[in-house]
């Protein structure tokens, strides 16, 4: 017969190990549930960079001698409030953006430089 005993788990020790467990469950789940929130927080950041892009496209198509200096022109120098809205996966995008001249050293008399600043606004989270 085998004298050896038999050495066993108490139910205290079960019990304890559970617990340990559940918490680092726990743990795991909060880090991908708050990853979650992140990966949507860029997703739309990337989509209003995106929606700025196409709206700095379609102004470079409208840049021509013929309607630079034109006050009505889409790059005449000013600010243009809500320009566009954009509907993208359920979540709106409203588009303005400001045109100002700038001069730059050693630039020739009939040099005419604008700047464009684009603003993309969403809701967040």
């Amino acid at each position: 017969m085998d004298t050896r005993k038999r050495r066993s788990f108490s139910l205290l020790e079960v019990l304890i190990g559970a617990v340990i467990i559940a918490i680092s469950l726990g743990g795991l789940l909060a880090v991908f549930v708050g990853s979650r929130k992140y990966i949507r927080q860029s997703q739309k950041r990337l989509s209003a960079f995106n929606v700025g892009r196409q709206v700095l496209d379609d102004l470079r198509g409208s840049v021509a001698a013929s309607n630079w200096d034109a006050d009505t022109a889409p790059l005449a120098p000013g600010t243009y409030p809500n320009y566009k809205t954009v509907t993208l996966e359920g979540i709106k995008y409203t588009v303005s953006y400001e045109v100002a001249n700038v001069t730059t050293s050693g630039s020739g008399e009939n040099a005419a430089n604008r700047a464009v600043k684009v603003t993309v606004k969403y809701a967040p989270d």
